[in-house]
């Protein structure tokens, strides 16, 4: 079993212990972790994904380790993303109305935890600094977007 922590950009990746962790962190995604992983002393936010939203039990946090607990309550598979954006309109869309993951800057792109069944509840931590960040779903089913259908929401951290 082995451990991974990345630095990624703007804040640090903190995950829980997993055989498959190493390989995911290249990736910049994660396998689902239990929320009983999140390290001591983290923020926990609830994060609740379905057709078509994403809710966030707090919008705003403090810096530091956050927690996110994604919980699956739609019927389709989703994904969590999230990257630093002023204004997710600035994003960069591919045509189809996906984000182009590959055109956001390294120091922007903070991490996801991977594509996760409905039902199912993973959780991610981040040490995250002060500043205005997306969180979006974007599979892309042919013409279907899960994001252009509503699958994006803000949060901001403070000092």
């Amino acid at each position: 079993m082995s451990c991974a922590i990345a630095l990624l950009g703007a804040a640090t990746v903190v995950t829980a212990c997993a055989t498959d962790a190493p390989d995911a962190v290249e990736r910049h995604e994660i396998t689902c972790f239990a929320a009983s992983d999140l390290p001591a002393g983290t923020t926990r936010v609830d994060v609740s994904l379905k057709e078509w939203s994403i809710e966030l039990s707090s919008d705003t946090m403090k810096a530091g380790n956050v927690g996110f607990v994604a919980t699956n309550e739609g019927t389709m598979v989703h994904e969590m993303l999230v990257v630093r954006a002023d204004d997710p309109a600035s994003l960069p869309y591919a045509a189809n109305g996906s984000v182009n993951e590959s055109a956001i800057p390294a120091s922007d792109t903070l991490g996801e935890i991977a594509e996760f069944a409905a039902g199912t509840t993973c959780a991610r931590t981040f040490a995250l600094t002060p500043g205005h960040y997306a969180m979006f779903c974007n599979i892309a089913e042919g013409d279907s977007v899960h994001l252009k259908k509503g699958m994006i929401t803000t949060f901001t951290v403070t000092a």
